[in-house]
């Protein structure tokens, strides 16, 4: 099923971006970028307002710091990032990221598509790390755009692949250190994708540590450790996210319900309310209004 999304944008005038897309519609586009999990990428430098938010998003972004600073945002917990830094907001969840401070913020920006090149930024949270590698991000991302303009406007003068690549090889070496020290999330992140399959089913603490041979006790302490939360919270923000999405779809709210393992369709309109604030059967209808596609598709 293809995966609906919301974005929401608040780019003042001071705000300029130069983006390269896979898609046709893009401003520049170079299809090939699909075939390395690449969505889209640009330049921005915010002078002024800039404030972008997304609601389960099925790709990675990647901010590369130059000059300035942001901040991510997720609920009420903030992440800063400034020059040097990799700022990463995994796909899904509702999280955002702004123009924070008086100086223009300069950055790169990539939308990782969420396959399995790029799994291991497949985290429950945003994160921020120091990286040497951002001024050259910043020059690939800026050559890469020339030349998929120059492709568009001569399609026989294609110096795009080799900048492409250039780019890919870029990233791949500014993400290794992110790779490396993957460990128990990455061990806990695919527990959670086997059980974010089965969501019909009972999931008890017990038989979740069970999959990964390990005690109840331990995967609670390691999941508050890397994930911030109980593994029975983790596993009910999974329903839930689940559920909207079905909804989106247009399945029936008791359909749902079971869908998500649900046996009192009253009980699981609760938990949807108290959780996202509004009822399942209201969740179509305020898609619908708040939904906001800009012209030229995402941007960063």
């Amino acid at each position: 099923m293809p995966q609906i999304y919301q974005e929401r944008f608040e780019l003042g005038d001071a705000t300029q971006q130069r983006l390269v897309g896979a898609q046709l519609s893009h401003q520049a586009s170079y299809p090939p970028m699909w075939d390395r999990g690449i969505f889209m990428c640009g330049i921005s430098e915010a002078g002024g307002t800039l404030e972008i938010e997304r609601i389960d998003a099925p790709f990675h972004v990647l901010l590369f710091t130059r000059q300035g600073q942001g901040e991510l945002f997720e609920g009420e917990q903030r992440w800063y990032t400034g020059p040097d830094t990799i700022a990463v907001l995994p796909s899904g969840g509702q999280r955002g990221f702004r123009h924070s401070g008086s100086e223009p913020w300069l950055y790169a920006w990539v939308l990782l598509s969420a396959v399995s090149r790029w799994q291991g930024l497949a985290r429950p949270r945003c994160s921020v790390h120091a990286s040497p590698d951002c001024v050259a991000l910043n020059e690939a991302v800026a050559l890469f755009h020339t030349e998929a303009e120059r492709f568009d406007r001569q399609p026989g003068s294609d110096l795009a692949q080799p900048a492409l690549e250039l780019l890919v090889l870029a990233l791949e070496r500014a993400l290794q250190p992110l790779r490396e020290h993957a460990g128990w999330p990455r061990t806990l992140l695919a527990l959670f994708d086997h059980i974010g399959a089965r969501l019909q089913q009972d999931w008890p603490n017990e038989r979740m540590a069970e999959q990964v041979g390990i005690t109840p006790n331990h995967l609670h302490r390691l999941c508050v450790q890397h994930f911030g939360v109980a593994p029975a919270r983790y596993l009910f923000q999974l329903r839930m996210q689940h559920a909207r999405e079905l909804l989106l779809h247009g399945q029936s709210v008791s359909a749902v319900a079971n869908a998500v393992a649900y046996r009192e369709v009253a009980s699981f309109s609760r938990q949807f309310a108290r959780h996202f604030g509004f009822s399942p059967s209201q969740t179509l209808p305020r898609f619908n209004q708040r939904l906001v596609v800009p012209a030229a598709g995402p941007q960063a």
